[in-house]
């Protein structure tokens, strides 16, 4: 019951956000200078930063809302060389709070919250069924160089543990990225970075590079990998998109059992085709159904046995609720 509350009350901090002061977003179609009640033209940080910077943002970043809610539910997963299965659901909730500085920069605030729960089947060796969970902050920068180049980070600080017991230094991860975007022109975008992850159990900094292209107003490839490769088609001004691409995410977390503390890593490559739909200017929905093709899991139950192995083709569904303002 404990972590259950501690769950529905990072929830609730998530959600509220939705009421904040508005400010631009690059995901609500192009910007353009805020006209004020009495018809002069608004001079505000927000508004100057819209009407310099709108189109890049727009044609730069692929749409998402600034806070949303998902569900996501993979079944009957089997490793390679396991006997067994699992079943994966997955609670995830998250949001990014603007703020906006001056015409040419910003800062971010927000959090994230994630439950996982694995119920393992009962011929599985070597783990056992678990609830693991993600409590974050997400404190984040941006500032355009000039016209043609924005530079942005974020900085993720979080526990990623399945809360029994004590927190130690080893439930926390200080993850992050630096990210830097560039127009070439006004429909092509180049991205090169570094992130400090868990989506390789070895390998803690990864490159990451990508681009933003958009073709004909109506269709958009964006790139960042290892992470993401993606097309999608809007019909309507971004009013629904219909996307379709190859997805990498992992995370390691610190659980215990029987007084032993020890690592879960779980890793899923994913593809996936999915539709975002938005209700106004506030609300949208999204679904998605795919298949986790490959991906490594290392799951233990705190004695000599193990559970891990490449993740075998596995079928996932996922549906949310998003909020912009």
């Amino acid at each position: 019951m404990k972590r259950r509350q501690l769950g529905l009350g990072a929830l609730a901090l998530l959600l509220p956000a939705c009421t904040a002061v508005d400010v631009p977003d690059a995901g609500r179609g192009p910007l353009a200078p805020v006209q004020s009640t009495a018809g002069q033209r608004d001079y505000s940080p927000g508004a100057l930063y819209a009407e310099r910077h709108g189109g890049f943002l727009t044609r730069a970043k692929r749409y998402e809302p600034k806070v949303f809610a998902r569900y996501t539910l993979m079944a009957d997963a089997q490793l390679q060389s396991e006997a067994g299965s699992f079943d994966m659901q997955e609670v995830r909730a998250r949001g990014d709070i603007p703020i906006i500085l001056d015409p040419d920069s910003y800062l971010s605030v927000g959090g994230e919250f994630r439950q996982r729960k694995y119920d393992l089947s009962h011929n599985v060796v070597g783990a056992r069924d678990e609830d693991v969970y993600v409590l974050g902050a997400r404190i984040g920068a941006g500032m355009f160089v000039n016209d043609d180049l924005l530079l942005e980070a974020m900085f993720r600080p979080g526990v990623y543990s399945d809360l029994d017991g004590t927190l130690t230094s080893a439930d926390w991860h200080w993850f992050g990225h630096v990210l830097g975007t560039y127009r070439l022109r006004d429909d092509l975008y180049l991205k090169g970075g570094v992130a400090v992850s868990e989506d390789f159990a070895d390998v803690d900094v990864i490159p990451l590079a990508g681009l933003a292209l958009t073709i004909h107003d109506q269709w958009r490839i964006d790139i960042l990998l290892p992470h993401r490769a993606e097309i999608s088609w809007s019909p309507n001004a971004e009013a629904t998109i219909v996307r379709a691409g190859i997805y990498l995410e992992g995370d390691q977390y610190r659980v215990r059992t029987a007084g032993n503390r020890f690592d879960w890593q779980t890793q899923e490559i994913t593809v996936a085709a999915g539709l975002v739909q938005r209700m106004n200017d506030y609300v949208s929905v999204f679904g998605e159904i795919g298949s986790a093709i490959a991906g490594d899991y290392k799951l233990r139950d705190g004695s000599s046995q193990r559970f891990d192995g490449s993740l075998e083709p596995t079928f996932y569904f996922n549906v949310g609720v998003g909020f912009d303002f």
